[in-house]
């Protein structure tokens, strides 16, 4: 092998002058484009005052984590924010890797209906299983019927995507960016980060996560557009923008009774940390509501 000669070494002389003004002024107007570009990015409420109080004003463009272990409310969390979004005008597009739409669909008509029930102890409002055997029937109750009628009111700007099976991570980024290509820029919810597979052999569940969140990062700068994943795994440490947990406190009560829910951010790479806000969860109706 030739070694290589003390001239093969020289640094190169600086540019010329005008090179670094060209410089400077590209990187100027780059600048205020910049900064034209942040002018029109506006939040998306939540339909969660203090949680959008706590994300100066909902979600921008960027990788949302939301954590919880299993049984604690996060698909419902995600999911009576999902239906706020699509309510106020917003094309979303739900991916579910564990649920069926059809399930999808009944916790938002339960919820629904216990929000529409006007009377006193909320008697009339229907659990899962009783929108399940209701739905469609002649005799299904009225407050169901109005809650039917509520989700058709936007329901044309939720897309779902059911795949009930591992899916490669190539994979999922393909169709995200099939969906992203007619221009709409939708709020994406995916449920949920372990069941993805990894795009590298030999990870871990922790490093395989950490694979997926840093991808959807990506997906997410191309586009400008915010993206919501669900996680099993509690964990301050992705490499994502915002990292909010749910975590059901010790409370005495029967499985029917409303769970005690502490929300806390974890990582918030634009704002403060560490913020924990307390709400209620009626699981029997999948519908959470700030104490």
């Amino acid at each position: 092998m030739d070694v290589p000669t003390a001239k093969a070494l020289v640094l190169p002389s600086a540019p010329p002058a005008v090179a670094r003004a060209d410089t400077a002024l590209s990187m100027a107007e780059q600048f205020q484009h910049l900064v034209a570009g942040y002018l029109t990015d506006k939040p998306l409420d939540t339909g969660f005052v203090a949680l959008d109080a706590a994300l100066d004003g909902g979600l921008y463009p960027g990788v949302y984590l939301l954590c919880a272990r299993p049984g604690e409310g996060k698909t419902s969390f995600a999911l009576q924010m999902a239906d706020h979004i699509a309510r106020q005008g917003h094309e979303l597009c739900w991916i579910s890797l564990d649920m069926t739409a059809r399930e999808i669909l009944v916790k938002s008509l339960s919820r629904l209906t216990l929000e529409l029930d006007t009377t006193e102890n909320k008697d009339q409002a229907c659990t899962s299983r009783q929108v399940m055997a209701q739905l469609g029937q002649p005799d299904q109750p009225l407050v169901l019927e109005r809650a039917v009628q509520a989700y058709q009111a936007y329901a044309s700007r939720i897309r779902f995507i059911e795949q009930l099976q591992p899916l490669v991570l190539s994979d999922l980024i393909l169709r995200l960016e099939s969906l992203a290509a007619g221009g709409s820029r939708p709020v994406v919810v995916l449920d949920s980060l372990q069941y993805i597979l990894p795009q590298t052999e030999g990870l871990n569940d922790v490093q395989q996560q950490d694979q997926s969140v840093r991808t959807l990062m990506q997906f997410s700068r191309r586009h400008h557009l915010p993206v919501l994943a669900l996680s099993g795994v509690i964990r301050d440490s992705y490499a994502s923008d915002v990292i909010v947990s749910l975590q059901m406190e010790p409370a005495e009560g029967t499985l029917s009774s409303p769970h005690q829910i502490r929300l806390e951010i974890l990582k918030n790479r634009q704002g403060p940390a560490g913020q924990r806000q307390p709400y209620v969860f009626c699981a029997a109706y999948n519908a959470f509501a700030q104490r």
